[in-house]
């Protein structure tokens, strides 16, 4: 049976994936924050060393199932920043199109309600393919 420190997960976030974490500083207004109200400025992505010490006294069943999750999250990760690179170029090619600067803070605006729908609100992207 799975021990409160199991449900935790080590307090590792799992979404959004790293490379949609809030970058950029119109996206900081974005960012989780702790009971406190403070903001969550560096959560813990999963990693090799960090899913490791978190299963290292754990059962096999629960080292099996956070193997599983890193696996997905890996998968899931790099997933993500493809279509993050795919729809930069795209959104770059639309405003070249459309003779938009790329400094115009149309783009930008773009970009990051872009952004803001995959870590918020990705079920909109849903049986889109």
């Amino acid at each position: 049976e799975h021990t409160e420190k199991h449900q935790e997960d080590e307090g590792i976030t799992w979404w959004p994936v790293q490379s949609l974490h809030p970058i950029l500083p119109e996206e900081i207004m974005d960012l989780p924050t702790d009971e406190d109200g403070s903001l969550v400025l560096s959560p813990k992505f999963p990693c090799t060393s960090l899913i490791a010490s978190a299963i290292e006294e754990s059962d096999e069943a629960y080292q099996a199932a956070m193997a599983r999750r890193f696996a997905d999250y890996k998968c899931v990760s790099r997933i993500i920043e493809k279509i993050l690179r795919r729809s930069y170029q795209r959104i770059a090619a639309l405003c070249a199109n459309q003779d938009i600067p790329s400094a115009s803070p149309l783009v930008k605006h773009a970009w990051l309600a872009f952004r803001y729908i995959m870590r918020n609100h990705i079920y909109l992207f849903y049986d889109r393919h």
